[in-house]
C-alpha cells in the first residue's frame, strides 16, 4: 500500500468516527493536518505522523450506518434552496436536499456551501476545510459520508468563538489564508464571505513582534523544519493541538510573500519553541 493509499484511508475511515470528545474538532482536522505535514515531504514517509493517525484513530468509536438512501423521486433539488434550508438552519432538510443532490452532484460545490456557511461564526471552518480537502485529495471517494459529516458538524455546534482558546483562533486565521488561496467553484462568493469577516476578534494573535531565532530559522529553511521537529522529539505529539500549531506554521510560511502575517508567526512558533527546547 502506498503513502497515499495510507494516508486516503485513515482519512476516509475518519468520516465514520463519533466525536465523543467535548470539542470542536471531529478527528479529521487533526488527520487532516497530519496529512499535511507529511505532504512537505512526499517523497519521504514520515511514519512518525503515520502511525500517531492510526493510533489517534483507534481512540474512537466507528458511527453506526443509520442513514436512509433518498430515492429517485420527480423533485427538483436545487443549490439555492439548500442554501436557504441552511441559512434558515432547517439540518435535518438540508440533509435531504444533499441526498437529493447527490444523485446528479459529485459532492464538491455542496462542500463548498458548507463552507459558505461556516464562515458566518468560524468555529468549525477548519473542519469543514479538512473535510473539503480530504474529499479532494481521496478523489471523492465516499464523498456522501463526508458531507453528511460536515452538515452534521454545523448542526451541532453550540460554541461561540468568544469562548475559542488561543491556538483554535490560529488555526481558524490560518484556515482563512488556506481559503485565500485556493481556487474554488464559487470562489467570488467565498471570497466576498471572507471580506465580511471581523478580524478584530484576532487581535491578540499579533503581539509578539520580535522574532525569536526559531522563527527565523522557519523562515530561513522554510516548513521541512517542521518535519525535522516531529522526527527530533516525537513527545511534541503528545498534545495533539500541537498538529494544529505545526499546520497552521505550515500554512503561513507557505503561503508568506511578505512579512504580513510574521507577527502571528512568532505567536504560533512560541508555542512550539517552549516544547522543543
Amino acid at each position: 500500500m502506498s503513502i497515499k493509499q495510507k494516508i486516503e484511508k485513515q482519512l476516509i475511515e475518519c468520516y465514520s468516527l463519533e466525536n465523543n470528545e467535548n470539542s470542536i474538532y471531529h478527528p479529521i482536522r487533526f488527520i487532516q493536518a497530519s496529512k499535511s505535514l507529511i505532504g512537505i515531504n512526499p517523497l519521504e514517509t514520515n511514519e512518525i505522523l503515520i502511525n500517531w493517525n492510526a493510533n489517534y484513530i483507534n481512540q474512537f468509536k466507528v458511527k453506526p450506518n443509520l442513514e436512509p438512501e433518498i430515492s429517485n423521486v420527480e423533485y427538483f433539488a436545487s443549490m439555492i434552496n439548500l442554501e436557504i434550508l441552511l441559512n434558515e438552519k432547517k439540518f435535518d432538510k438540508s440533509k435531504d436536499e444533499i441526498l437529493r443532490l447527490l444523485q446528479v452532484s459529485t459532492g464538491e460545490p455542496i462542500l463548498e456551501i458548507l463552507i459558505i456557511h461556516s464562515i458566518k461564526d468560524l468555529v468549525q471552518l477548519p473542519t469543514i476545510l479538512s473535510i473539503y480537502r480530504s474529499v479532494k485529495f481521496c478523489n471523492g471517494i465516499d464523498v456522501k459520508n463526508a458531507i453528511l459529516l460536515a452538515l452534521e458538524l454545523l448542526k451541532s455546534n453550540e460554541i461561540s468563538i468568544k469562548d475559542l482558546s488561543k491556538t483554535q483562533l490560529i488555526d481558524i486565521f490560518t484556515s482563512i489564508i488556506e481559503i485565500k488561496n485556493t481556487e474554488f467553484i464559487r470562489n467570488e462568493e467565498i471570497i466576498n464571505k471572507l471580506n465580511l469577516i471581523d478580524f478584530s476578534i484576532f487581535h491578540e494573535l499579533n503581539l509578539i513582534k520580535i522574532k525569536s531565532e526559531f522563527t527565523k530559522k522557519l523562515i530561513e529553511k522554510g516548513r521541512g523544519v517542521l518535519l525535522d521537529i516531529i522526527n527530533e522529539n516525537e513527545k511534541i505529539l503528545t498534545k495533539k493541538e500541537n498538529i494544529l500549531i505545526l499546520d497552521s506554521i505550515r500554512i503561513i510560511l507557505r503561503y508568506r510573500n511578505s512579512n504580513e502575517n510574521d507577527n502571528l508567526l512568532n505567536y504560533a512558533s512560541s508555542f512550539i519553541e517552549s516544547k522543543n527546547d
